[in-house]
């Protein structure tokens, strides 16, 4: 199970990254470091299989997320090119697509299941 590393200051990221590496040993997989407030910051050492958990985990989420139907008009959204955060609709992805005009904003996974629910509705 992976160990919850509290908020630690700048000068101490490769101490905890290096006691985390000693005990995960050889089977490190991806090391993440998340700016938090005031000079505070966030370290996360995983294995492969903590890595694949927490992905597979996130898709779960964005597939277990259902809109009623006509929710969103698809054919006013546009692909965004700045990152505006993550997908409301899933909490999961970050955005890709944005409505303008009502600000409705959707990632690429719910953008394609919102596509495919209104081609089925339309046959």
């Amino acid at each position: 199970m992976q160990k919850r590393i509290p908020s630690v200051p700048l000068f101490l990221i490769p101490k905890v990254i290096q006691e985390q590496i000693k005990k995960k040993g050889t089977s490190v997989f991806s090391i993440f470091v998340e700016r938090r407030l005031h000079h505070q910051y966030r370290v996360r050492v995983e294995t492969f299989f903590e890595h694949s958990r927490r992905v597979l985990e996130g898709k779960a989420e964005q597939e277990a997320c259902v809109s009623l139907p006509g929710t969103f008009d698809l054919s006013k959204m546009m692909q965004v090119t700045k990152d505006p955060g993550k997908c409301p609709v899933c909490g999961v992805a970050k955005v890709e697509w944005i409505e303008e005009e009502s600000g409705v904003m959707l990632c690429g996974r719910c953008y394609g299941r919102e596509r495919r629910k209104g081609e089925t509705e339309g046959d």
